[in-house]
């Protein structure tokens, strides 16, 4: 037994130019927005490897805060030399005095301010021929 079939052409085009321009610019739309369909679905293309497949937040920040020191450490020699030892400490006592007027004058207080070890040594000529000979003193140097 043979049955007639009717073939049907699956696609009806109408082949005028308005037609043909409509549907090539379907086509080409179409195919275009494909591959940004599966780089939408892969997560591992494009740089979205590693994000979950639900709705989610991302957020990144950046902060810095500017704060003013306070505390300070500074170390620093006052000294004076002089012929007379007595002259050579008061040289050494006016100097200080100036630091610590500074030091007030930045609201500094006396409690965070620590001053030590003062000293007086003698000071003596030196022979450039000979270095361990001791020449004649010629005064003291406080620090």
């Amino acid at each position: 037994m043979q049955h007639d079939v009717e073939r049907r052409p699956l696609l009806l085009v109408d082949t005028n130019s308005s037609n043909l321009t409509l549907m090539k610019t379907f086509i080409f739309c179409a195919l275009a927005l494909v591959p940004l369909t599966v780089v939408a679905q892969g997560s591992d293309v494009a740089g979205l490897a590693g994000l979950p497949n639900h709705p989610f937040l991302y957020v990144e920040g950046k902060a810095s805060v500017e704060k003013a020191p306070n505390i300070i450490s500074l170390h620093f020699d006052i000294s004076g030399r002089n012929a007379d030892q007595g002259k050579a400490n008061q040289e050494v006592q006016a100097k200080a005095k100036k630091v610590f007027a500074l030091l007030k004058e930045a609201k500094i207080e006396d409690r965070d301010v620590s001053a030590q070890d003062l000293q007086s040594e003698p000071e003596f000529e030196r022979d450039d021929a000979d270095q361990n000979k001791r020449g004649k003193l010629i005064g003291y140097v406080v620090t």
